[in-house]
């Protein structure tokens, strides 16, 4: 019985600390969150900006002269994690990755995270490059200029 007992307690005190290890892991991630939510709202707005600025040039120049097609390459740009702690996120996203170039065998990829180039690899999709996903709101631009270049 003090064996059951003892053994019950310890169990108890595992939970415990498990969960304050969650509890503040979710904490963390709240907290990491706003940077990258205050950003997006910055680049929808720099987005509108620029799609503003695009019909003022429409509208002033009329419509630009339609280029002889050309075959160009699809690129697919897959966003995943690099650390993990994301459930079945880059799996997930692998998949659809794969059902997205199915059809299209000259589709480049260009991955975002060692995590989500894992689950790539592991379907037989290997990416032109591998990127690191930023860790501040700034990192942003750099991944920006890193993606058009």
């Amino acid at each position: 019985m003090a064996q059951t007992l003892d053994l019950l307690i310890h169990r108890t005190e595992t939970m415990r600390s498990i969960r304050g290890i969650v509890r503040t892991m979710k904490t963390m991630s709240a907290i990491n969150a706003l940077p990258y939510e205050q950003a997006a709202r910055t680049i929808e707005t720099y987005r509108d900006t620029v799609l503003c600025g695009f019909q003022a040039f429409m509208h002033c120049n009329g419509p630009l002269p339609v280029a002889a097609e050309t075959d160009a390459v699809p690129v697919l740009i897959a966003f995943g994690s690099h650390h993990g702690l994301c459930g079945s996120y880059n799996e997930s996203l692998a998949e659809m990755v794969a059902q997205s170039t199915a059809d299209r065998q000259a589709t480049r990829v260009i991955c975002i995270g060692a995590q989500m180039e894992d689950a790539l690899t592991g379907l037989g999709i290997h990416p032109i490059t591998t990127l690191l996903p930023p860790a501040t709101a700034e990192g942003l631009g750099r991944l920006a200029g890193a993606l058009i270049t």
